[in-house]
């Protein structure tokens, strides 16, 4: 697995121009760093990518996306992948765990997604006579 990753990364490298700015420094500063993409302990419902691109200012020289997520991220509310509201969880299931010892995202993969809690506000779907369907 992990030498598909480094060829992946080597790859991707290669190929700056396709990726945004913010997501091309950070593989190309872990890959210098021996090729590990993720930490070993990073969930697949972390998108990086999407905290790179919405968190441009962070140093990922120092601390991969989701360690800084863990330290200083869940703070600043800043939030872990596009469907996870951040404000929205606390503010709905803040009140069932102790948010000073446990991070809201890590709470909701943990215990939150088997007990049923939905990470982000209900989507309005309107229908329309036809069979298709939109999202507001």
């Amino acid at each position: 697995m992990q030498r598909n990753l480094r060829k992946l990364a080597k790859r991707i490298v290669a190929n700056r121009e396709k990726l945004p700015s913010p997501v091309y420094n950070w593989l190309r500063a872990t890959y210098r760093k021996g090729g590990k993409l993720l930490s070993p302990r990073t969930p697949s419902e972390f998108n990086d990518a999407h905290y790179l691109q919405t968190n441009p200012n962070i140093d990922y020289r120092k601390l991969t996306p989701y360690d800084h997520f863990r330290k200083v991220g869940h703070t600043d509310l800043r939030s872990p992948n596009p469907d996870f509201d951040i404000v929205w969880y606390l503010q709905n299931y803040g009140h069932t765990f102790d948010v000073s010892k446990i991070d809201p995202f890590s709470h909701y993969l943990k215990r939150g997604k088997s007990r049923g809690n939905t990470p982000h506000p209900p989507r309005k779907v309107k229908f329309s006579n036809s069979s298709s369907h939109r999202v507001i």
